[in-house]
């Protein structure tokens, strides 16, 4: 029983990991303008990694799929818990 717990307890961290919305001041700071190409590039990472990129308006999604042929970005890792 406990390892069926401890299971669904890692299933639970990694959705929520999934589902973190991005931080509302680097999409307004973005939407401005206000980022440099490196901070832009650690932006869309962070949206890549958690999915985020897809499910935000389709800009995001064009935006980090451009960062990622273009070798700024990485593809989205499988996070493997143990």
């Amino acid at each position: 029983m406990r390892a069926e717990k401890s299971r669904f307890k890692n299933v639970n961290a990694v959705e929520s990991r999934e589902n973190k919305m991005p931080d509302i001041n680097d999409i307004m700071d973005y939407e401005n303008g206000d980022m440099d190409f490196e901070r832009i590039c650690k932006f869309f990472q962070e949206l890549i990694n958690t999915g985020m990129a897809w499910r935000l308006q389709g800009h995001y999604g064009r935006m980090a799929n451009h960062l990622i042929m273009e070798g700024w970005c990485s593809p989205r890792e499988k996070v493997i818990e143990g």
